[in-house]
This record gives structure tokens, C-alpha cells and sequence, in this order.
């Protein structure tokens, strides 16, 4: 994603910008083509969807293989 958008918000706002708010297609990996107003919203939820879903089973892994350090 150009634009250095590092958060969900950044996201859908720089998708909102190349979209030009509606008037500009934008096409999915999926070959789906992307032209009504807001549909950065809907694309950026179900993004979130999936990444929240990995955030919480990495979190889980990191924590249960950390030990304190050896003083």
C-alpha cells in the first residue's frame, strides 16, 4: 500500500483518495472492480476482520513462549 498508511484509518483513507471518492475504479487482488462511494469502508472491515483474528492468535503465541531473563 503506497502512501506509508500504517493504521486501518490510513488505510481507508488513502483507498478513499485513489478511489477519488466514487469517481475513480479501484480493483481488488481479486479481480473485483470497486467504484461506489465509501467502499473503502466495507474493504478496510473486512480487512480488519482478518487481521484482528491473526493479531490475537500471534499475541498468545509471543506471550506463551517468553520467559523472564536469567539475572
Amino acid at each position: 500500500m503506497s502512501g506509508g498508511a500504517r493504521t486501518l484509518r490510513g488505510v481507508r483513507s488513502h483507498l478513499d483518495y485513489i478511489g477519488r471518492e466514487g469517481q475513480g475504479e479501484v480493483e481488488t487482488d481479486e479481480g473485483v472492480r470497486l467504484q461506489e462511494k465509501g467502499f473503502e469502508k466495507d474493504l478496510v472491515k473486512d480487512w480488519d476482520l482478518d487481521l484482528e483474528a491473526h493479531r490475537r492468535y500471534t499475541e498468545r503465541a509471543i506471550a506463551a513462549g517468553r520467559k523472564p531473563p536469567k539475572l
